[in-house]
């Protein structure tokens, strides 16, 4: 049986922890809401090369969107054609992030956290917020209900996980698994974009923000690997239960402990041993599967490679691979090296304190954060190169329609700098009195820009 590996598009949206600081102090949650963000969107966006919209939303000329969910700012990257460029553009989303909240607002200066959990109230409630996956590929069905993605999804934050303690000092893998509330949603949202051409998008919400670009690279690309499979109904029988508790115990036991019990082979496994299996699985097949282009299939034997590697080190407990491409255990070592200096200068008494700090600081965007600086020690750990970074930062992805709206954008700034518009991802939408225009941006895999972008933008304004 061949497997079709078609051509796909990634994004990932991106929900930052904030914290407001007024003359060195930190505001209390309850006392920021949703008005101040968008306040402060309003004060410091650059209207010349963003468009505020109507629903206080803003669009750059790379197509991304930025917003205020639930009182959390958010980045949503533009559509990429490949694992890395996504990974490439939510590096480069940090850094736009970064710069948008660089300047203080009313006194107020805001602080960014790429973390997914915080402190509800004093009783140790956790509240959380998510690191969306987007996965699109065309096609008339979505399989993805298969019982047999469960185990991966349970297991994978193996790879991705951002790691969190407890006040209780314990370690967890994953933040989003200490905290979450609910089962884990695995279902696909399916929008018929056009007649005769069907996207199918798979929208995943439980994994981890990550700050390192190995382990991001290998939440998406393993994830793009088992999907041919799912879509083609081809996957090995691998079944649990969808448990809520288990989730958070592949969390607080580690890789090794056998802690899922898999219903098909009546036994429990561990995460490292589920991983194992479906990265064995996916290995045996590989030559079944029928790739879209050389690029998805070099990008694919690259993915492949590296999660072989990563489990090899997790099972071995390789921790100078795995420093700087592993968040979870790259944190603890961090942690573990402060503990060892402050022990080594007999300064034992704000361990718990270093701890907390660690805890959160791991995540910061802001300037010289922690990232910047592992990078710095070990540059083979960080997946984007210079100049790549500098080329996301003011321009889309090439191969998607986020290249249209990112140059409708950039005419509509140079002939209409303050037009209030209804942007969406498959629409732009004019709507003043009696006067209703769109334009629509339906296929994510057409990047044909107008050849008259003037007259486009003319009779869409």
């Amino acid at each position: 049986m061949k497997i079709i590996f078609p051509e796909r598009v990634y994004g990932i949206e991106t929900e930052y922890g904030c914290m407001l600081q007024k003359n060195g102090i930190v505001v209390p949650l309850d006392r920021w809401p949703q008005q101040f963000l968008q306040k402060h969107y309003a004060y410091h966006v650059n209207r010349f090369s963003c468009i505020f919209t109507v629903l206080g939303e803003f669009w750059d000329t790379r197509g991304s969107r930025t917003y205020v969910d639930r009182n959390h700012p958010e980045h949503s990257t533009p559509e990429a054609r490949s694992v890395r460029d996504a990974v490439i553009y939510s590096r480069a989303g940090d850094m736009r992030m970064r710069e948008l909240f660089r300047h203080p607002t009313s006194g107020i200066k805001a602080l960014l956290f790429k973390n997914n959990c915080a402190r509800q109230n004093n009783f140790g409630q956790l509240s959380s917020f998510a690191c969306h996956e987007n996965y699109f590929a065309p096609g008339d069905r979505t399989p993805y209900d298969n019982p047999s993605f469960l185990p991966f999804l349970m297991t994978r934050q193996i790879l991705d996980g951002s790691g969190s303690w407890s006040d209780t000092d314990a370690f967890f893998l994953s933040q989003r698994a200490r905290a979450l509330g609910r089962p884990i949603n695995q279902g696909g949202c399916y929008h018929i974009l056009a007649p005769g051409f069907k996207p199918k998008r798979l929208h995943l919400q439980y994994g981890d923000s990550n700050m390192l670009d190995v382990a991001a690279f290998l939440k998406l690309g393993t994830t793009s690997l088992l999907l041919p499979f799912l879509e083609s109904r081809f996957i090995s029988p691998i079944e649990c239960a969808n448990s809520l508790k288990d989730y958070g115990q592949v969390s607080a036991r580690g890789a090794a402990e056998p802690v899922i019990y898999i219903t098909s082979f009546n036994r429990k496994m561990s995460a490292l041993d589920i991983q194992f299996f479906y990265l064995d699985f996916i290995r045996r097949h590989i030559s079944s599967i029928v790739f879209a282009s050389d690029e998805i299939e070099a990008e694919s034997l690259m993915i492949l490679q590296l999660w072989e590697r990563a489990l090899n080190a997790i099972a071995a407990n390789d921790t100078d691979w795995m420093f700087g491409r592993i968040d979870w255990m790259t944190k603890k070592m961090l942690y573990e090296r402060a503990v060892a200096r402050a022990q080594a200068s007999s300064k034992t008494e704000n361990i718990d304190a270093l701890r907390a700090t660690i805890d959160l600081m791991y995540h910061s965007i802001m300037d010289e954060c922690m990232r910047d600086r592992i990078f710095a020690c070990k540059p083979e750990c960080c997946l984007a190169f210079d100049a790549e970074m500098e080329h996301a930062m003011h321009c889309p992805p090439k191969g998607t329609r986020a290249q249209v709206r990112g140059a409708l954008i950039k005419k509509i700034l140079e002939m209409h700098p303050w037009q209030n518009l209804k942007i969406g991802w498959d629409m732009m939408v004019w709507d003043q009195a009696k006067d209703f225009r769109r334009y629509v941006m339906q296929d994510p895999f057409d990047a044909a820009i107008p050849d008259d972008l003037e007259h486009a933008v003319k009779y869409f304004l």
